[in-house]
C-alpha cells in the first residue's frame, strides 16, 4: 500500500513512529555517542545506502549531539594502526580507522558539521595523513579484502592510501585551503606522499607549503603534534618527526620549543633507525635557537655515536661540533673522556664522511678541555695515534686531501685531516720530536717515533705487540714500497731478539707480508685488522 493510499490515521501513526525512532537515537547520540559510532562501524563498515542515510540522519539535524558524531570518528582514526578501539567481540577493529573515513566522506560536508570540523580539522589533517603513510608502509590483509568490498559499491580510488589522501583532498577544498591544494598538487607532493620510498620526504614538503598558505593552521598543528608526540605511541613517530622537523625551522613557531626538547631523549634512544634521524633532525633545527638548551642533551648525542646506522653518527657528530663550537666554555672532564672514547674507533668507520667528522670533532674536544683536566684525556688521545698514523696512508682521498675550514690553519698548503689532528695530539701530549716530524711532513720517521719505543721495551709483550702491529700496518699500506722496507728492516732486526716468542713473531710476520703483498684485500677488512692490532699494542702498553 502506497503512502497516499494511507488513511490519515495510518499517516499519522507513521509519523509519530519516526519521530520516536529519532528521539530514541538522539537520546543516544546525546548520552553514548561512541557506542552508537562504533556500532555502526561494526555492523556495516562498507557504508553501504541505508548506512549512509543513517550518518547523514546522524548529523543533518539540531540535535545537541550530533557535533560528537565528529569527535567520535576523529578518536576512531587517531587509533590507527593499534586495536584500542574495541567492540564485544572485537571484529573488524583494523579497519575500524578506513570505515571511519569512508563514514566521514558522507557528512563532513553538511552544514551542521562545519563548524566542528573547522575546530577539529588540524586533528583530522594529521590523522589522515598518518593513515596514509602507514597504509602505504604497511600492507594488512583485513585492509585489502575491506577494500575489494567498498570497491563493489561505488567509485573509489584503487587503493585505499588513495582514498584517504582523496578524503583529505576534498576536506582542504571545503574548508578555504583550495590555493594549498592545487599548489601542492602543481608540485607532485600527494604522489609523493604514496611512494614508501619518497613519503618521509614529502612529509616535510607539505609541511613547509602548510606554512606558507598559514601559519595559524601550523601553530595549531604543533600543539597536536607535541601532544601525539607525548602519547608516545610508534605508529605516530615517523609522520609526526617529519612534519615537525620542518616546522621547526621556521623562526615563528617557537612557543613549543621547550615542550619538544623534553620530548626528545625518548626518541632518540628508539629502536628504529628513521625515528633516531627524525628526532636528531628536530634537535638540530632547535639548537639553531637554543644552543644553551642542547648543552644537557650532550650525553645524548654522545651515546648516538656508537649507533649501527652511520647517518645517526653522521648527524649526531654534526650536531656536536656545532654545539661544541658556539659554546663558551671549556667541556667537562667526564663528556670530554666519553667522547674521546666514542670517537677514535670511528677514525676506521665505513663512512668517509663519519671519518671526517669525527677528526674533526676529535680536534674540538682537544681545544676544548680545560688545561687542569688535560691529564684525564691522555690517554685516549695517546690511544688514537695509531690509527691517525695509518690515515696517513689512507687509501680515501676524502680523508686523505681534505681541507678542515673550521679548525686553526696547518703549516703546510694541503693539510689533511688526519695529519692536522695528529698534530694537535702531539701539541696535547707535548711529543716535541712528532711534532717537528709532521710539520716536515717525514711520514716514515713520525711511524718509527711512535712504534720504537715499544720495541725496544723491556717488557716481552709489548715488544710482541708492536711487532703485530708492524704487521698489520704493513698489510694496510699494500703496495707502498718505501713504507714496506722500513717495515721488512725493522722486523729483519726483531728477528735477532733475545725472546724467542719475539723472534718467531717477527720471522712469521715478515714471511705473511711476504706471501701477502700481491693479494688485493678489501678496505674494510685491512682497517678492522688494524684496529684489533692496536688496540693489542696499546693494551699491553697501558698493562705495563
Amino acid at each position: 500500500m502506497s503512502h497516499w493510499d494511507q488513511s490519515e490515521e495510518e499517516q499519522h501513526s507513521n509519523a509519530a513512529a519516526r519521530h520516536w525512532v529519532d528521539k530514541s537515537l538522539s537520546e543516544l547520540v546525546l548520552d553514548h555517542p561512541q557506542d552508537v559510532v562504533v556500532t555502526i562501524l561494526h555492523n556495516d563498515p562498507w557504508c553501504h545506502r541505508p548506512t549512509m542515510i543513517l550518518w547523514r540522519q546522524l548529523v543533518s539535524t539540531s540535535r545537541p549531539g550530533a557535533g560528537n558524531v565528529l569527535w567520535d570518528l576523529l578518536s576512531v582514526l587517531e587509533d590507527w594502526p593499534l586495536h584500542t578501539t574495541s567492540t564485544s567481540d572485537g571484529e573488524n577493529v583494523v579497519i575500524f580507522p578506513l570505515a571511519a573515513t569512508r563514514a566521514l566522506l558522507e557528512i563532513f560536508w553538511i552544514p551542521q558539521c562545519k563548524v566542528t570540523l573547522k575546530k577539529l580539522f588540524p586533528r583530522f589533517l594529521l590523522a589522515l595523513l598518518s593513515q596514509t603513510f602507514f597504509i602505504t608502509e604497511e600492507r594488512y590483509e583485513e585492509v585489502d579484502a575491506f577494500w575489494r568490498g567498498c570497491e563493489q559499491e561505488g567509485q573509489f580510488p584503487s587503493t585505499p592510501n588513495r582514498f584517504v589522501l582523496a578524503v583529505l583532498k576534498e576536506m582542504l577544498c571545503y574548508l578555504g585551503y583550495k590555493k594549498l591544494f592545487l599548489k601542492v598538487e602543481k608540485k607532485a607532493i600527494w604522489e609523493k606522499l604514496l611512494n614508501n620510498e619518497t613519503s618521509c620526504t614529502a612529509m616535510g614538503l607539505l609541511a613547509r607549503e602548510l606554512h606558507s598558505a598559514s601559519k595559524k593552521l601550523c601553530s595549531q598543528l604543533c600543539q597536536c603534534l607535541v601532544e601525539l608526540l607525548r602519547r608516545k605511541e610508534p605508529h605516530w613517530d615517523v609522520p609526526s618527526l617529519a612534519l615537525l622537523a620542518k616546522f621547526l625551522t621556521f623562526p615563528d613557531m617557537r612557543v613549543w620549543d621547550e615542550d619538544i626538547m623534553e620530548l626528545m631523549p625518548s626518541y632518540l634512544q628508539s629502536k628504529c633507525s628513521l625515528v633516531r634521524r627524525l628526532g636528531l633532525r628536530v634537535l638540530i633545527s632547535l639548537f639553531k635557537r637554543h644552543v644553551n638548551m642542547l648543552r644537557i642533551r650532550l650525553r645524548h648525542l654522545t651515546e648516538l655515536l656508537k649507533d649501527e646506522d652511520g647517518e645517526v653518527v653522521r648527524m649526531a657528530l654534526a650536531a656536536i661540533i656545532q654545539i661544541l663550537q658556539d659554546m663558551m666554555i671549556p667541556v667537562c672532564s667526564m663528556l670530554a673522556l666519553e667522547l674521546a672514547e666514542r670517537l677514535w674507533p670511528l677514525f676506521t668507520h665505513d663512512n668517509s664522511h663519519v671519518q671526517l667528522l669525527s677528526l674533526q670533532l676529535f680536534q674540538r674536544v682537544m681545544v676544548s678541555v680545560s688545561k687542569k683536566e688535560r691529564r684525564l684525556l691522555k690517554g685516549q688521545v695517546q690511544q688514537s695515534l695509531g690509527q691517525l698514523l695509518c690515515h696517513l696512508h689512507d687509501e680515501s682521498q676524502e680523508v686523505a686531501e681534505v681541507r678542515i675550514c673550521e679548525l686553526p690553519v696547518s703549516p703546510w698548503e694541503v693539510p689533511t685531516a688526519s695529519r692536522v689532528t695528529l698534530l694537535q695530539a702531539a701539541a696535547f701530549l707535548k711529543k716535541r720530536r712528532l711534532s717537528q716530524l709532521l710539520e716536515m711532513k717525514q711520514i716514515e720517521a713520525v711511524g718509527e717515533c711512535l712504534v720504537m719505543p715499544c720495541l725496544r721495551s723491556k717488557q716481552e709483550s709489548v715488544r710482541e705487540a708492536a711487532i703485530r702491529f708492524l704487521g698489520l700496518a704493513g698489510w694496510y699500506m699494500g703496495d707502498q714500497q718505501n713504507n714496506l722496507e722500513f717495515i721488512y728492516d725493522v722486523l729483519q732486526c726483531m728477528k735477532d731478539d733475545a725472546s724467542p716468542s719475539v723472534s718467531k713473531l717477527a720471522t712469521e710476520t715478515q714471511h705473511i707480508l711476504t706471501d701477502i703483498r700481491a693479494e688485493e684485500l678489501g678496505r674494510s677488512r685491512r682497517r678492522g685488522r688494524l684496529l684489533w692490532g692496536w688496540r693489542r699494542l696499546y693494551s699491553a702498553i697501558f698493562r705495563s
